[in-house]
């Protein structure tokens, strides 16, 4: 028993040892790079969400997925995600997949693709709200 706590409770005093050995400048750098890239990626999507008339009622902070509200469209979160895809063919995931409380409100949009695709994608659900709105 007391052998296997060790093993449970924290990692042993080599495997830390060994993790501290990953934290060099060039490892921190290019972490630091991602973090930014990401800052980027966050700040291009609720632009291009406020555009869309979509509310982000929380701005993200530390993840690389916004939550938007739905609701001004008279879409259920579900409804909303299949009509975005047929429509304008863009991939979003309704809140129904990660809550039960707010599964008709919510959409969720990965902001973990490249900025080019972010674009096209947010331009294309620009099209799809000015069609809801017309």
């Amino acid at each position: 028993e007391r052998l296997a706590q060790n093993y449970y409770i924290c990692p042993s005093t080599l495997a830390q040892k060994a993790a501290l050995q990953c934290f060099t400048a060039d490892s921190l750098a290019v972490c630091e790079a991602r973090r930014a890239s990401l800052v980027s990626r966050k700040n291009l999507v609720l632009a291009g969400l406020q555009k869309c008339g979509l509310d982000v009622p929380v701005v993200p902070d530390g993840a690389f997925y916004v939550y938007m509200d739905v609701t001004s469209t008279g879409l259920t979160a579900m409804e909303f995600c299949e009509q975005v895809l047929q429509q304008v063919h863009v991939s979003l995931t309704p809140s129904n997949d990660f809550s039960e409380q707010t599964d008709k409100q919510f959409v969720r949009l990965s902001f973990a693709s490249a900025e080019s695709e972010l674009k096209e994608g947010l331009d294309r659900l620009n099209k799809f709200m000015q069609g809801l709105n017309g």
